[in-house]
């Protein structure tokens, strides 16, 4: 080698062992970096001797999803060109000891397309330290979850970190726990496996999740004896234990934990079910191996299951579904298309093997205008064939950052559709909409990567003085066609378009001298809009940004409309019908301008948002006379009619009745039979007044408690009261109650509600005697819409219902149009009236109040046509 190279690379080899060695004599507890404002602020930290620094509440072992090697992000893997974040700590015993082997995992959660990465996992050595080195991307938060076997879990939760951060967790402290360990078997002492069972610390009630008074919790599940073990532990107290066997979820069992017993064992009965009930099976590829993570369809839109790591599955057969009907399955997987297997196969069918083969396929490569490969961006591929299914819905989306700018998609379903790339937000390069059309097996698609063009905007008035702070977008038209109605959208919604749109390439707004720069492709056509508010909504098509001189865009101040909805507390009733404040942020409370000539094809007519007070203020909207409009949660008000001049401040002060909107109390008892009915569902239905001098229906719902009693605030008006009853498969039947209840504003209203019901009975038995099971009644109203349907007869051919008292006709349906799904077929055909001829009359019964009346019928030997 030449001696003027040999002397600088022998520096530059210096240079790195000597930081080397002053980054190994570092204290490994160096307080990390001071956050920069948009660092995340993790929980506040606790007492050392209380816990950990971050406050970090009690979790543990949660569901994780099967991923394979490949997808797994190693623990230090920062990329070359930016420094790591990291985030250390030590796990230590009740003590304050180093605690080696504690489990520690960081899930990172990826917002957007592409898959989750998987968690990693460390170990902590002898002195009880761990650190994760990793590198943070846009969109993703990170959750810490540390357990040790008999000791209670800590989690930690960050939103988002920078690139170098180092965070400082301190201390978690492990204490000793309750470990719980039991058996899932049902009523014929046969071991349930593979149920999903969690463990919270509480009663049935407690809130689950993190912070003050939320559960702490745990999740396993049983093998194949049964038996479940959790791997954290849980404070002494009270506990609650729920089994999920795939689609029965039973009632949480309860107990103690007591200090005394570190292990709990406990029982869990379930429900044993019939073999009938299910379909087991294994999913595999063509080449035989298992398949998991695929969804198993039984073809009804009601029974699936997500097949196991094994590829195998559980169907468990819906009350919807016909157990008489062969069903036909279908296998939904990401990387496979959707295939209908056969043979057909009937419920009790075990040892299953459907069998997919591998989907069509797309090979994508992403290079700039220079030929150099683009590794680091997004795409979603849309799925124009099935518009509305679950395969659209279920578009495919992968993140990069892609080896050599090639990625290959799986599972292609050929035919038109569309393809989204999304660069990095720092990105010299725009966003790509592509409609391509895939007419073979393998495709290979070559996209060009376009450079970022820029041009200047300049927005001016009226006289031609600079606007400041105007929005703007810039959209890249889906089929070059720009329009006032055309909707500006991002991401993957632009594939499932139901009007208009165009893909919003930038949103920013114009500084004070009235200018901003505009950045997007220079080899197309584009549209600029300026929404408003604060001038009329403007907007021009045909816009080329690879012009050099600056575009010129003069906007209208229009008219401005102020005033104040009055009075405060009927805003304030009407904001409080939303709920909390995220429902009032997804309704709020706002003024509608309606004109009768509006052109569909012009800008939509704004909203006009209230502030806390009920003032409002809003600029740039158009000259006319408008009709004003509240909107709410529960619909519209009419406050009347404004004329806006082009230019000028209209004020508009609406006034809303005190008594009819601020709200008076209904403080409700449901009484059943003569006692108070506990637990059920009472509907309310009213008369009120409106602004407009009209009338309107205003509806709510409420429980009652124990004691048969429910409070609930209503609008003023008169009110009737209906009280819900709902059978296990039959259809809701909702009986009226004679009393009504008058509400005036800001008074208590007392109201007792009275019904009379009675239970029925019926056993039903064939011409010969046998019983008829799954065999559905109705009752002889006029038509299906308006019947009360009798839960299925069981394997005795016996079905229970509770029922209002009175005389009552019973009637069914030949056997094969039992299944909602042949009864729907005839109404499509033929209608209501299509069922006239069809009914078989089973006979009568007399429901008496307060009692049970069983009755036995015979179906007609006809029954079986």
């Amino acid at each position: 080698m030449p001696r003027s190279r040999a002397l600088p690379l022998l520096l530059l080899c210096l240079m790195v062992g000597l930081g080397a060695v002053v980054w190994l004599l570092q204290e490994p507890t160096a307080p990390p970096l001071a956050p920069t404002p948009a660092a995340p602020v993790p929980a506040p930290a606790a007492d050392p001797a209380a816990g950990a620094a971050l406050a970090a509440t009690p979790a543990a072992t949660v569901p994780e999803p099967a991923t394979s090697a490949s997808e797994r992000l190693p623990a230090a893997a920062p990329s070359p060109t930016a420094a790591p974040a990291v985030i250390f700590g030590r796990c230590v015993d009740d003590n304050h000891a180093p605690l080696p082997a504690a489990t520690v995992k960081l899930h990172v959660q990826q917002r957007g397309p592409g898959r989750k990465p998987a968690p990693v996992e460390q170990q902590t050595g002898a002195d009880g330290r761990f650190e994760f080195a990793f590198e943070p991307r846009l969109g993703q938060s990170f959750t810490l979850y540390v357990t040790a076997e008999g000791r209670i879990g800590h989690h930690a939760l960050w939103p988002a970190f920078q690139a170098g951060e180092r965070f400082d967790c301190g201390s978690f402290v492990m204490r000793r726990g309750i470990v719980v360990r039991g058996r899932v078997e049902d009523t014929n002492h046969a071991p349930v496996a593979d149920a999903s069972v969690l463990v919270w610390h509480g009663g049935p009630d407690a809130p689950r999740g993190a912070g003050p008074g939320r559960k702490l919790f745990l999740w396993t599940r049983t093998g194949v004896d049964g038996t479940f073990a959790t791997d954290g532990a849980l404070p002494a107290g009270e506990f609650c234990v729920q089994v999920n066997d795939d689609q029965q979820q039973q009632p949480p069992t309860t107990g103690v934990l007591a200090i005394e017993r570190p292990v709990e064992f406990v029982t869990i009965v379930v429900p044993a079910i019939e073999p009938s009930e299910w379909i087991t099976g294994t999913v595999v590829d063509q080449r035989g191996s298992p398949l998991p993570r695929a969804w198993v369809d039984a073809g009804d839109g009601n029974t699936q299951a997500l097949t196991r790591n094994d590829g195998s599955f559980r169907l468990h057969r819906s009350h919807r579904a016909d157990p008489r009907q062969m069903v036909q399955l279908r296998v939904m997987h990401d990387d496979h298309e959707h295939q209908a297997v056969g043979p057909q196969v009937a419920w009790g069918s075990t040892r299953i093997e459907l069998r997919v083969m591998d989907g069509n396929s797309l090979e994508l490569s992403v290079r700039d205008q220079h030929g150099r490969p683009v590794e680091d961006f997004d795409l979603t591929l849309g799925d124009g064939k099935s518009k509305g299914t679950r395969r659209s819905v279920m578009s495919k989306q992968r993140a990069g950052p892609f080896p050599d700018g090639i990625v290959l998609l799986k599972g292609v379903t050929l035919g038109p559709t569309a393809l989204l790339i999304e660069f990095g937000a720092t990105a010299p390069h725009p966003p790509r909409l592509l409609a391509i059309d895939l007419a073979a097996q393998h495709t290979r698609l070559d996209v060009l990567a376009e450079p970022l063009t820029t041009r200047t905007l300049e927005v001016v008035d009226g006289n031609g003085e600079p606007v400041a702070g105007v929005p703007i977008q810039l959209c890249d038209p889906v089929d070059g066609e720009f329009l006032p109605s055309t909707a500006a959208v991002t991401g993957a919604q632009i594939l499932r378009p139901r009007v208009k749109q165009a893909l919003l390439l930038q949103t920013t707004t114009t500084d004070a001298f009235g200018r901003a720069t505009l950045r997007g492709p220079g080899t197309r056509e584009l549209g600029v809009r300026l929404p408003g508010p604060g001038h009329e909504p403007t907007q021009l098509a045909n816009v080329s940004l690879s012009l050099p001189e600056p575009l010129r865009l003069e906007v209208k101040l229009g008219a401005h409309l102020t005033g104040k909805l009055g009075p405060l507390d009927a805003v304030e009733f009407l904001r409080g019908l939303a709920g909390d404040a995220a429902a009032q942020q997804r309704t709020p409370l706002r003024l509608l301008l309606q004109r009768p000539d509006h052109d569909p094809k012009a800008p939509p007519l704004p909203f006009v948002t209230l502030a806390a007070d009920g003032s409002f203020d809003q600029r740039g909207l158009l000259p006319g006379t408008y009709s004003v409009m509240l909107q709410h949660e529960r619909g519209y008000e009419a406050l009347g009619e404004v004329t806006l001049v082009d230019g000028r401040t209209t004020r508009f002060d609406p006034e809303l009745p005190v008594a009819l909107m601020t709200p008076g109390t209904l403080a409700g008892r449901v009484l059943k039979n003569g006692q108070p009915a506990p637990g059920v569902q009472v509907g309310l239905l009213g008369t009120c007044a409106a602004v407009n001098g009209r009338t309107r229906n205003e509806s709510a719902g409420a429980r009652t408690d124990a004691d048969g009693r429910f409070r609930v605030e209503l609008r003023p008006g008169t009110y009737r009261a209906t009280v819900q009853f709902l059978a296990p498969r039959a259809v809701r039947a909702a009986l009226s109650m004679p009393e009504t209840a008058v509400i005036t504003s800001r008074t208590t209203t007392e109201q007792d509600f009275t019904v009379a019901t009675g239970t029925l009975q019926v056993t039903l038995r064939s011409a010969d005697g046998s019983p008829m099971p799954d065999v559905t009644i109705w009752d002889t109203l006029p038509d299906l819409r308006q019947a009360v349907m009798l839960p299925p007869s069981d394997a005795n051919g016996t079905t229970t219902m509770e029922l209002p008292p009175g005389p009552i006709g019973l009637r069914t349906l030949p056997a094969h149009l039992q299944s909602a799904e042949a009864r729907t077929k005839v109404l499509m055909q033929g209608g209501w009236s299509a069922f006239d001829e069809l009914w078989l009359p089973l006979g009568t019964a007399n429901v008496a109040a307060g009692s049970t009346t069983t009755i036995e019928l015979r179906l007609p030997a006809d029954g079986s046509r």
